[in-house]
């Protein structure tokens, strides 16, 4: 590199792209592992995946290995694509933790004037290396002629020639010294226009990364809340359909309704409380967490808005530990349990499409478990089958309605 061609324009550098779009290219990944899976928004199911991973994935194993014929193809689709978002999330974790080097690594490689300031730079500190040896070389060359000349006799050819090498390498040597000097002077022009220029980007960027960052976590974990919460549905809904999980249960005495609460339970009341691992304790903090979880849910199916608003009120001063959906449309009552775990039905014998037990037949067939349903009837004696357990008569009180429900609730 001639030194006459080191110093260039030092105006300020220009955006070769928006720090908006260095951002979205540097998530590109995360945003597609979410936008993939943006039907999960639509679940209204929500477990805290990253307390119950661990254990999901370890009682779906289990699972596994009590009944061979366990994986449907339904589950095998939640569980590929709950550890495909889990490898979403660690990918996130990994791209969230670097925000510094993400701005040297994506957002300032993408300026060309940069870039171009920043090779020159570099180019500059190797040949700024390369003259400072050739310094010391030429220095050293001259201080030993030196020595050497002052011991030539002055009338010799010798003495002549060591004086006209002498004269030549400081020549040379202060044409070093003036390269060194002008290397010197473009480089820290250099080192100063790079750093106004991430002065002036990198707050900005930071600000913005940092908006994406919460952003995508906050996708993120709703995303896998609501696979783990469908994972745990199917898996415990095909576990009560498994002679063989059905027999384990038995054999090992674990009582109660199939499901994560209670296999926690049994799993942590095996354990000597004394010498618990850290693993162990975490395991009883999820377990905490899923006890509570656990209200009572109770889904109300009635053929008026009106009827539905009425009981929706009366539930709320029942008590605290009960949820309530209600519905005019059996379709959605349907497609709703599917997603959610249903305590109660609480049923109007009159329905805009369907009659009460053809509804209660749907249910059974879509969602294929048995739940306590009560019906509201002209007829005490209402009976569509064994399901039912409790007739309120039309036109209740609100007394009634609560000492009925809390009668079923328990």
């Amino acid at each position: 590199m001639q030194t006459s061609e080191l110093m260039m324009n030092s105006k300020p550098l220009t955006l070769s792209m928006s720090v908006e779009k260095t951002i979205e290219i540097y998530f590109k990944d995360i945003n597609d592992g979410v936008k993939q899976r943006d039907s999960f928004s639509e679940e209204q199911g929500s477990l805290d995946f990253l307390l119950m991973r661990r254990f999901l994935f370890t009682m779906f194993n289990n699972m596994c290995d009590l009944d061979v014929d366990f994986i449907t193809p339904k589950m095998h689709e939640i569980a590929h694509d709950l550890k495909g978002m889990s490898r979403v999330y660690s990918q996130y974790r990994s791209k969230a933790s670097f925000p510094d080097i993400a701005f040297g690594n994506v957002f300032l490689s993408q300026q060309k004037d940069y870039m171009q300031v920043k090779q020159r730079s570099e180019s500059l500190n190797e040949e700024l290396g390369t003259l400072e040896g050739q310094e010391k070389v030429i220095k050293g060359q001259i201080k030993a002629k030196n020595e050497k000349l002052a011991n030539e006799n002055r009338n010799t050819i010798s003495y002549v020639q060591l004086v006209e090498e002498i004269k030549k390498q400081k020549g040379r040597y202060i044409d070093t010294i003036h390269d060194i000097a002008t290397i010197k002077e473009q480089f820290a022009t250099d080192s100063k226009i790079m750093h106004d220029f991430e002065d002036i980007h990198k707050g900005h960027f930071l600000k913005l990364f940092n908006v994406a960052s919460t952003t995508y976590k906050e996708k993120i974990i709703s995303i896998l809340n609501a696979q783990a919460f469908k994972f745990d549905f199917i898996l415990w809904e095909q576990a009560k359909s498994s002679n063989s999980i059905i027999r384990y249960f038995k054999e090992a005495q674990i009582q109660g309704e199939f499901c994560s609460t209670t296999y926690l339970k049994y799993y942590l009341n095996s354990l000597n409380t004394d010498t618990m691992s850290e693993v162990q304790q975490q395991m009883q903090e999820l377990y905490n967490y899923l006890r509570s979880l656990e209200v009572c849910s109770i889904m109300v199916v009635v053929k008026d808005i009106d009827d539905a608003m009425n009981i929706k009120s009366i539930f709320s001063t029942i008590r605290i530990d009960i949820s309530i959906e209600v519905f005019v449309d059996e379709a959605k009552a349907i497609h709703w349990a599917q997603s959610n775990r249903v305590s109660l039905i609480l049923l109007d014998d009159r329905l805009n499409k369907l009659t009460a037990g053809q509804f209660l037949t749907a249910f059974e067939k879509r969602i294929g478990t048995h739940i306590r349903v009560a019906v509201i009837s002209d007829d005490e004696h209402f009976q569509t089958s064994q399901k039912i357990e409790k007739v309120i008569k039309r036109g209740f009180r609100r007394h009634e309605l609560v000492d009925a429900m809390n009668e079923l609730i328990g």
